[in-house]
């Protein structure tokens, strides 16, 4: 995926009940959409904000209860109110909604059904929750001109989720205009391990098709992030000793600790391909 051409904006962030823990009401200053962040807990606030559009994208964030994984459901309505009741009722794993809307009340049936088609397939390119939806959505043949209205309405909802804690369609690689991966490329190849990856601002992204070690030393075991391995390789993020697609952690540290399948230092671990580690180009540059 190519990367986006970034420019400087700003983005004001208004707490109704004054608790930055609560409701959070985000919008970027040059445009119409709204993104509302409301804790399951404080869904009844919520549903008395009855002066806001009905009709609306939005998200249901939480973690599978089985697997613990982070889980996403993307779903539009043209009764948001109506819409979160029922699933308050019926879905149990989600803990926030993430709310997207037209504060020109301006969105219509086709505006929320081709954001939601844009919505899942970015998600699922993303590839950082799990989706919990059974369909991609229904993609609308849209005149050219409101298509292109929603792919910018689009671009602004990404900012302000991601803004609000929800990466969910950010993509973990960006790639220049000639299609190349834009990060430097580490290395970490002990214990026959053979693992690539991108340090980042958001951890560490090993890359898919990396190579584990094969087993895991004595001292690991009493590692934390020995659950961490076991549990990539129960969700298949790991499989046949490789990783199935590209995965972000949150520290060097733990990627390398996952992949060598031993206590690791990732600052050292992690080498360019002149032998250089991830420390001596971060964190010692002068």
């Amino acid at each position: 995926m190519i990367g986006k051409k970034t420019h400087p904006q700003t983005i004001q962030i208004f707490l109704p009940t004054g608790d930055p823990s609560g409701i959070k009401v985000a919008k970027i200053t040059t445009s119409i959409i709204e993104a509302i962040e409301v804790p399951r807990p404080l869904l009844k606030e919520f549903l008395t904000m009855s002066e806001l559009p009905q009709v609306a994208l939005y998200c249901l964030v939480g973690e599978d209860e089985k697997t613990g994984s982070l889980t996403i459901y993307i779903g539009k309505t043209t009764g948001i109110f109506k819409r979160l009741k029922q699933h308050h009722e019926k879905k149990s794993f989600w803990s926030k909604a993430f709310v997207f809307l037209s504060m020109a009340n301006s969105f219509t049936t086709t505006h929320v059904e081709y954001l939601e088609s844009l919505a899942i397939e970015h998600a699922t390119l993303a590839s950082r929750y799990q989706l919990d939806n059974n369909t991609s959505g229904l993609s609308s043949h849209l005149p050219v001109h409101l298509k292109a209205e929603c792919n910018v309405f689009f671009d602004v909802i990404e900012i302000l989720a991601t803004t609000l804690g929800l990466p969910v369609f950010k993509p973990l690689i960006t790639k220049n205009a000639d299609n190349q991966e834009s990060k430097m490329t580490y290395h970490c190849t002990r214990r026959g391990a053979d693992a690539k990856g991108y340090y980042n601002t958001e951890g560490f992204v090993v890359l898919k098709n990396s190579v584990i070690a094969g087993d895991i030393t004595k001292n690991f075991e009493q590692n934390n992030y020995l659950k961490l391995r076991n549990q990539l390789i129960t969700d298949g993020v790991i499989k046949d000793g490789g990783f199935c697609k590209n995965y972000l952690f949150n520290s060097p540290s733990a990627a390398s600790a996952v992949c060598l399948g031993s206590s690791s230092n990732g600052w050292n671990d992690w080498k360019d391909i002149q032998g250089r580690s991830l420390n001596d180009n971060e964190r010692s540059k002068k």
